[in-house]
């Protein structure tokens, strides 16, 4: 039995990609307290980056915050966003978003106040 081998020219680069930490940026916006009028719509947004690409996870308080039919998570390579719908005056506080990936962690927190509607009560003759 005879053996035939063809050798083919592949070059591999077996360099390792440098592993960088995770770093996140936000709008000079997000430096001032958010505020935001009871029942819209209240929308905080970061931008991301590391290698690998870092997850994100939000917070509200300690308390970690899911996706629900008021609550969207959006998070790609560069960003990540948090859309609450309909908040109320319990959505005030300080929100928190923590990225990481197998080199490291970063953290951003944002401080959202809610303000209620104040309505004056009529004044009605007396009768």
């Amino acid at each position: 039995m005879v053996c035939k081998l063809k050798f083919v020219n592949l070059t591999f680069d077996l360099t390792p990609s440098p592993l960088v930490p995770p770093f996140l940026d936000v709008d000079p916006k997000y430096d001032e307290i958010q505020r935001v009028k009871g029942g819209s719509t209240l929308i905080l947004q970061c931008t991301m980056a590391g290698v690998p690409t870092p997850t994100a996870r939000w917070f509200h308080g300690d308390t970690p915050i899911e996706q629900s039919a008021d609550v969207l998570i959006e998070t790609g390579a560069t960003y990540s966003t948090l859309t609450i719908s309909r908040v109320g005056l319990s959505a005030a506080g300080i929100y928190r978003v923590d990225v990481e990936n197998e080199v490291g962690k970063d953290s951003i927190d944002f401080q959202v106040d809610v303000t209620g509607r104040r309505y004056k009560i009529p004044d009605y003759p007396e009768s």
